[in-house]
């Protein structure tokens, strides 16, 4: 089995990762490929303001791992309101902009918060 160390003294508490599972979705973890600008401007902005749940990769509810990577999960969970924290207000301007694809405006209003 797959298993992420997380870096305690203890095994018990390391998360499953079903790599088999992630190569054949396509599915990338942090960090293996890099995000369009505007998902890593909100990846790192929902890292800043939010609680992504250490558990998150073996979460169903945050939405598919189909053709996507992590940090691009990150970013819609954080859009869709899924993570607790944060401004409600910025999120859903973010929101609104991605859905018009005002993607340098995102990335802007991402490093201005």
């Amino acid at each position: 089995l797959n298993f992420v160390d997380d870096g305690s003294a203890s095994d018990d508490d390391d998360i499953f990762v079903p790599v088999a599972t992630h190569k054949l979705v396509g599915y990338k973890r942090e960090g293996e490929t890099e995000p369009a600008p505007h998902a890593a401007a909100i990846f790192d902005l929902a890292r800043r303001v939010c609680v992504v749940p250490r558990d998150f990769e073996a979460q169903h509810k945050y939405g598919p791992k189909s053709g996507i990577c992590h940090e691009e999960r990150v970013a819609n969970a954080y859009l869709a309101g899924m993570l607790e924290g944060g401004d409600e207000e910025l999120r859903r301007s973010l929101k609104r902009l991605v859905d018009r694809r005002e993607y340098a405006e995102a990335v802007e209003l991402c490093a201005a918060n």
